[in-house]
């Protein structure tokens, strides 16, 4: 019995044990279907999503950056360089190296200051979860020696820090030339003015850089086969000599007069060439951003529109003279300085009775050039205004021209027609105004202003050219003669006598016109005078409009002197030999001796001119002589 009880015992351990096998074998087996059916989803998960998974390895261990070509040089009417690329050096870092080392971030720190970079700015790079990012770019060989100094001074390896060549704008003539050439950003882009306007010539070819991660983490840059392409270069039709005179001469009268501001362009109206165009304030496009979102940006000859004032008479005479309407010894009464019309009154700044035409544009008579305006009727003078281009783009090669405005006229009142006459109720840029003006040197003709006179490749092609283009013959010569002949008399003996120039002569017309603020006319004004010379074979047309001029206000005043003075820097050194030695009153066979003294003239005067008043331009010796019916002008040079 005890023999049958153990052999049961026996047996079921034996069956236990199968059992415990048993179980043991499918949990094996379980876990081994396990491992194989994850490893069969990974490897799946694998085939489907591994360009993925390959692209965030990537950009976990490599950066690309694009470096751009050297733009091309823009160049004054003379092959002066006015903007160009330089050489500069672009600084990064690696931030997951350094954040691991205290005494790396501290060298980075030092570098931030040498650099102009704020702690806060550095303090962000620096805790980027990145192999790469730029320290500064574009920076100057003195500084880059200042960091790399710091970096072997602190131990910071290749892996840490770097460097590349990258090519930078320069402006040498800064503020001068700014709102011509405008500025590119931190990576070549034109943002502004030419810069801008033609890019897509400018900019050179690009070429891709990469920054690998070694599985040691060192970094590896892979560095371009070559040079990228550079950009095509511009020539300009602008002087680079008047340019720098007109910024100076601008910028004294500026401070002088306690302006706001001022604008100036110079054409040749022959032409249409932009020989010169400056705008006040301005700024430094090798610094542009620090004055990001100011007026400075602003380029006030072509972008800015205002109410001429009495530059417009000449328009509105000129039309008139055109249609037939008036000639130049009719006569009209000026309503001795005040004249109610349509309910609000027209004032002249002197009183004037009766006036011829002539005497109307000398003496800048407001209420006698509404009444001619008034004859011209709404219909003609627009259609004036029209061909003359106002209302319209001029088509520079600026971008962001503001056109102007010109009402249509049959949205005119009558007194609407009377004030447009003198300059009031038509807003223009200064481009308008001269382009138009210019018609008065070139025999009637609009011409279109132009400031790019070829773009060449960097293989020598010509991509582009401008040539001169007329568009319309708006006045007759002998309207021409007539208008030219009451723009000399504004300046012998009208409101611009401050704008003759000695030796060469000039013509134009001055213009004081009041701002508008809140839909009112306040006292604060545009000065401005716009002229030509010489008045026989005109070579410059300059329009200089000041903003605001707080110790005069009368264009006369503030804006002649400084025509006079540019002017005759630019034709005495571009056009000498016509200086005329020759007057045409009675006394040019004399004045052709050019060691003639004032007192030898005077005792030449014959007698019946001994009555004359004698008015002295200059010093030095007789170089010319002009006279009308009551006075003699003699211009003296040394």
């Amino acid at each position: 019995m005890q023999y049958e009880l153990n052999r049961k015992n026996r047996v079921k351990r034996k069956n236990k044990s199968k059992d415990s096998n048993r179980i043991r074998i499918i949990f094996s087996l379980f876990v081994f279907f396990l491992i194989a059916s994850l490893y069969i989803m990974r490897v799946f998960q694998l085939s489907i999503f591994s360009d993925e998974l390959k692209k965030r390895a990537m950009e976990q261990s490599q950066a690309t950056i694009t470096i751009k070509g050297k733009r091309g040089e823009i160049l004054s009417r003379d092959g002066q360089v006015i903007a160009k690329d330089i050489v500069s050096y672009s600084v990064w870092i690696n931030p997951r190296s350094i954040s691991e080392d205290e005494n790396k971030t501290q060298a980075i720190f030092k570098m931030a200051k040498i650099l102009g970079l704020k702690p806060k700015e550095i303090k962000n790079k620096i805790e980027k979860n990145s192999y790469f990012v730029w320290l500064k770019r574009k920076i100057s060989e003195e500084d880059l020696k200042n960091v790399m100094s710091i970096a072997k001074q602190n131990n910071l390896s290749k892996s840490d820090i770097g460097y590349i060549k990258e090519w930078k704008r320069f402006f040498p003539y800064g503020e001068a030339l700014a709102h011509i050439l405008g500025f590119v950003n931190i990576d070549s882009q034109g943002i502004a003015g030419l810069e801008l306007q033609f890019d897509d010539f400018l900019k050179g070819g690009e070429v891709k850089v990469s920054f690998l991660k070694d599985a040691l983490g060192n970094i590896i840059m892979r560095a371009p086969p070559q040079e990228p392409q550079p950009g095509s270069r511009i020539e300009t039709t602008i002087d680079l000599e008047l340019q720098m005179k007109l910024y100076k001469e601008l910028k004294e009268q500026v401070e002088n007069m306690r302006a706001k501001g001022a604008f100036a362009i110079a054409i040749n109206p022959q032409t249409g060439e932009v020989l010169s165009a400056v705008s006040l304030p301005s700024f430094d496009p090798n610094n542009y951003s620090a004055f990001a979102g100011t007026r400075n940006i602003n380029a006030q000859f072509y972008q800015t529109i205002f109410e001429p004032g009495s530059v417009f008479k000449i328009f509105t005479i000129a039309s008139a003279i055109e249609e037939g309407i008036i000639s130049k010894n009719d006569t009209f009464f000026c309503h001795n300085g005040k004249w109610t019309f349509s309910g609000i009154t027209i004032e002249d700044v002197k009183p004037i009775g009766y006036a011829t035409v002539e005497e109307v544009f000398a003496k800048s008579s407001n209420i006698c050039t509404a009444q001619i305006s008034l004859l011209l009727g709404k219909e003609r003078f627009y259609r004036y205004l029209d061909r003359l281009g106002f209302g319209k783009k001029t088509g520079i090669e600026l971008p962001g021209e503001e056109r102007g405005i010109l009402h249509d006229y049959r949205k005119w009142y009558d007194v609407d027609l009377a004030i447009i006459g003198f300059g009031y109720f038509v807003s223009v840029n200064a481009l308008q105004v001269i382009r138009a003006f210019s018609a008065f040197a070139n025999g009637g003709y609009i011409v279109k202003p132009y400031i790019v006179r070829k773009i060449i490749s960097p293989y020598g092609e010509v991509l582009k050219e401008n040539k001169p283009s007329f568009s319309d013959r708006v006045f007759s010569q002998q309207t021409v003669e007539e208008m030219k002949g009451f723009m000399r008399s504004v300046v012998t003996h009208g409101t611009g006598r401050l704008a003759e120039v000695p030796l060469f002569l000039s013509c134009g017309k001055t213009g004081t016109a009041r701002k508008m603020k809140n839909g009112k006319y306040v006292k604060e004004y545009y000065s401005n005078f716009i002229g030509f010379s010489p008045c026989d074979d005109p070579k410059i047309a300059l329009f200089v409009v000041f903003d605001e001029p707080e110790e005069k206000y009368y264009g006369g005043e503030v804006a002649a002197p400084v025509f006079a003075k540019v002017v005759e820097s630019y034709l005495s050194s571009k056009y000498p030999f016509m200086i005329q030695q020759n007057s045409q009153g009675e006394f040019s066979q004399s004045v052709s001796n050019s060691r003639m003294t004032l007192s030898e003239f005077i005792n030449s005067i014959p007698q019946e001119k001994t009555g004359k008043n004698i008015i002295i331009k200059g010093h030095g010796f007789v170089k010319k002589v002009e006279e009308d019916e009551d006075e003699i002008f003699v211009f003296l040079s040394p």
